[in-house]
């Protein structure tokens, strides 16, 4: 037995034999062939961790990588949960990612760098998202990367930050001839901001620092006409596909954000409030993360917006909740936490997100090609563009459709959703042609 431990003590030199005292194994592990050699069975467990920890979280993904069937991989993640080496969804059994954090962010060797760490800690201080400010660094070093270059020096002068984003950027289009740059410019803007190296907007343009998204108002206009719509509507209730209905009206009526939606909770849905003149009304509260306002909701900044949608979601919602999960969430089970709610929230997201692209594949040759080509890169998000528009045609002006979505300026209903239809256009023409001499 001792010689065995010898024996097993020599094999985890590999990975550090401290980190395997951290787990209670079985002094009596199994070996297992694993790429042509036969290794103890808790080695794969360590490497299942690293690849984890760089971000592969899909059980497909990592039975591929493992060499392993995705069944033998999922009895190896329940094993690892039970040694608490990884988190599983209690509902789903599927793998969930380590949340991110603000120090787990710090401990990075690239924010290390005495001027990036600086930079780290002004957003931390402004409470940027720890998912945003994550981006923000990851830009950053790649930034650095391609171009080597001391952070120090970078941020001398303005001129020197023009000159170092200069051949930055001519070395990015030889590589990525076709890819934009929105987040590259954002982070590089902020880190210099730290810095106070500002660009006012005529000059950020010139030098290709400007803020504006690289698919500004491309899809402004692009929407479902009511027939459409309909169509869904129809397909996934013959499917009694009841949920992903929920949802999909809920977007159509409240033109909330994924997230917002997924997040809702029955308490923040008032079923009988009342008009002044004391008809039937209805409102709801969505929170939006976007615009940080103060208003904390299962740990993160947001502003609650406030809906006052038609009665007929007010009917479906009621309809809903007597099919739903007994939770104060509409979608899932309360998780206990504001952390392991969000990833609920998170899950509940991205299933929607696939329902509605498999209904939407079944009606995409009768839209045209831009709003095919928008209904599967932002399948909830066009439920918004598809309100916004249809208010702008119903007569709404810009500053009416804003304040109807909460949004802090109209100038985005007319330069990012909306667009003149072409009907509108003509009367326009015809409205012209009677003033005119």
């Amino acid at each position: 037995m001792e010689q065995n431990n010898v024996k097993k003590s020599q094999n985890f030199a590999q990975i550090g034999h401290d980190n395997f005292l951290k787990y209670p194994f079985s002094q009596n592990s199994k070996r297992i062939r694993f790429h042509g050699k036969r290794i103890e069975k808790e080695l794969v467990y360590f490497k299942i961790k690293d690849l984890v920890n760089e971000g592969v979280t899909s059980t497909n993904e990592l039975a591929s990588r493992l060499g392993k069937s995705t069944r033998q991989t999922r009895r190896y993640l329940k094993k690892m949960a039970r040694f608490r080496m990884v988190k599983l969804d209690q509902k789903s059994g599927r793998l969930l990612k380590e949340g991110i954090n603000y120090r787990k962010i710090s401990q990075d060797k690239f924010v290390q760098i005495p001027e990036i760490a600086k930079w780290v800690d002004d957003c931390i201080a402004r409470q940027v998202a720890p998912g945003t400010l994550k981006q923000y660094v990851s830009s950053i070093k790649y930034i650095f990367g391609t171009i080597r270059a001391n952070p120090k020096n970078v941020i001398s002068s303005k001129g020197t930050a023009i000159e170092f984003w200069t051949k930055f950027i001519v070395e990015y289009r030889k590589q990525n001839p076709s890819r934009g740059t929105h987040n590259l410019r954002v982070s590089y803007r902020n880190f210099l901001a730290s810095y106070e190296i500002v660009f006012p907007t005529r000059m950020g343009k010139m030098y290709g620092l400007s803020s504006a998204h690289d698919n500004y108002g491309a899809y402004a206009g692009v929407c479902l006409d009511g027939s459409i719509t309909e169509e869904i509507g129809d397909l996934m209730l013959k499917a009694k596909d009841i949920e992903t209905y929920t949802w999909w009206r809920i977007g159509l009526r409240t033109a909330a954000r994924s997230r917002a939606i997924a997040k809702m909770t029955w308490d923040h849905i008032y079923f009988d409030e009342k008009n002044d003149d004391g008809t039937e009304s209805f409102k709801l509260e969505q929170h939006e993360t976007k615009d940080p306002r103060g208003h904390w909701f299962l740990g993160e900044n947001g502003e609650w917006k406030t809906k006052y949608p038609p009665l007929d979601l007010k009917k479906l919602l009621l309809e809903w909740k007597s099919h739903a999960v007994d939770s104060r969430f509409l979608w899932f089970e309360d998780g206990g936490s504001d952390a392991q709610n969000r990833k609920n929230a998170d899950r509940v997201k991205r299933m929607m997100i696939k329902r509605l692209k498999s209904y939407y594949e079944q009606v995409s040759s009768k839209v045209d090609h831009r709003t095919r080509e928008y209904m599967m890169k932002r399948p909830t998000h066009l439920m918004r563009h598809t309100l916004a528009q249809q208010m702008k045609d119903a007569g709404l002006t810009n500053e009416e459709i804003a304040d109807s979505f909460g949004w802090k300026t109209s100038q985005i209903v007319s330069t990012w959703y909306t667009k003149t239809s072409e009907k509108k256009k003509k009367e326009l023409s015809l409205r012209c042609a009677k003033v005119l001499f």
